[in-house]
């Protein structure tokens, strides 16, 4: 009788043998001289006994009485997990304990930017990317200052400067952290004009040419040189000169080529 009661008294017990120090973060990601709180407890399970562990309807792998999961983190923003665990007592029944956490997923920090590179050209798309570290780029505002900034898709975006050359500009990306707390961050950027085109015959910016390879061309191209921006400019008109008969004679010309 003795015994009997004893196993009634212990039948809804669980049986650990192994204890563990447990650190939980409140946040999984934190900004720069933000709070941030973390739960200390002490948790026990039983290596000789693998529970069921469950995530999103999907079974865990179980070693030595602890689960192992490895989330995606193809998307940007805060991630959650939930799912529950399945244990024995010792009469058989199981008992259910849910659980759930979250992280947050952000762009890589890491960039390399030369600081001469930065600089808005006048009437040209300007492409910038633009991201905050743990936000969504749905979630972000971009604005500028000296400058019109129009989304593209996701975290693009083309910049037309409105400032004068010689001029700079600002660009502010601002967002809602998870934690409601708004953060604000301004890029500035030089303003510059497009440099001048150069004009070319044949491939040519000057010198000598034979005249049998001048009497080849048909006109007049011009090219903008060591600029990485897709432009091209047009020749609306040009004067071409030449000595004939030992008298210089000018002819003017509409548009890139040749006339009569």
């Amino acid at each position: 009788m003795v015994s009997y009661l004893f196993n009634s008294v212990s039948m809804d017990d669980f049986k650990f043998d192994q204890l563990v120090g447990i650190a939980v973060p409140e946040q999984g990601f934190v900004f720069k001289g933000n709070p941030q709180k973390v739960r200390i407890y002490l948790g026990a399970y039983d290596s000789q006994a693998n529970p069921t562990i469950m995530v999103g309807g999907s079974s865990v792998n179980v070693v030595n009485g602890v689960g192992e999961y490895t989330p995606g983190t193809g998307s940007i923003g805060e991630q959650k997990i939930e799912g529950k665990i399945l244990i024995k007592n010792a009469d058989g029944t199981t008992k259910e304990v849910g659980f759930n956490t979250a992280f947050t997923v952000g762009e890589q920090l890491g960039t390399v930017s030369p600081t001469k590179m930065n600089v808005f050209y006048i009437g040209v798309d300007n492409p910038i990317d633009c991201s905050v570290a743990g936000v969504s780029t749905s979630a972000m505002n971009v604005a500028g200052s000296g400058v019109t900034v129009t989304k593209v898709s996701g975290g693009s975006y083309i910049a037309r400067p409105t400032a004068a050359a010689g001029g700079k500009c600002t660009v502010t990306v601002s967002a809602k952290l998870p934690d409601g707390k708004t953060i604000s961050v301004p890029k500035e950027f030089r303003v510059k004009k497009v440099p001048d085109p150069v004009a070319m015959y044949l491939g040519s910016k000057g010198g000598k040419m034979p005249l049998a390879q001048v009497k080849a061309g048909q006109g007049i191209n011009c090219i903008l040189e060591n600029f990485d921006f897709d432009l091209k400019f047009a020749i609306s008109s040009f004067t071409m000169g030449a000595n004939i008969g030992g008298n210089y004679m000018e002819a003017n010309c509409s548009g890139p080529a040749f006339n009569g």
